[in-house]
């Protein structure tokens, strides 16, 4: 297999693969040692670190091959990472929103955007903001406008 081949394999789902020096490992492409790509949702997370001219042209097929719109860009990752690329990215990029499979209220904080609250239990409600978990005073956060609730579900 080539890797073009293997990049569009990866992009249509597959779970395990080789080309030469690229490898799919679950949701993760692998250039040598380091996560170049991971897919997160309906989006795909593109590590556009440069490390070598061979990693540049992975990349570059990478962005080639997938729709824009479904692209997220990391930069600044270590070379032989293989932690989730949803770590690199900024607090304030929200390009990757996973809704929990159930939620009481959607909001918006002025801080970390928009989030689900999955629990309020005595005077705190637990929110998800992308991959983080965040524990917030209730109904303070709300009553002074630090957080506006987009979607109600109680």
């Amino acid at each position: 297999m080539k890797q073009q081949e293997l990049i569009e394999a990866f992009i249509s789902g597959e779970t395990t693969g080789t080309a030469k020096s690229l490898s799919i490992d679950g949701k993760q492409l692998i250039h040598y040692n380091t996560v170049i790509a991971e897919r997160t949702g309906e989006k795909i997370v593109l590590n556009y670190t440069r490390y070598s001219l061979a990693t540049g042209k992975v990349q570059k097929m990478i962005t080639d091959t997938v729709d824009p719109s479904k692209l997220v860009y990391v930069s600044s990752v270590p070379s032989d990472t293989r932690s989730s690329l949803v770590d690199y990215l900024p607090q304030t990029d929200f390009a990757i929103e996973q809704e929990p499979e159930s939620y009481l209220m959607r909001i918006a904080h002025e801080k970390f955007g928009v989030g689900y609250v999955t629990s309020i239990e005595a005077g705190s409600m637990t929110c998800i903001f992308g991959h983080q978990e965040k524990t917030l005073m209730y109904p303070m956060v709300i009553d002074s406008g630090i957080v506006k609730i987009v979607e109600d579900r109680r």
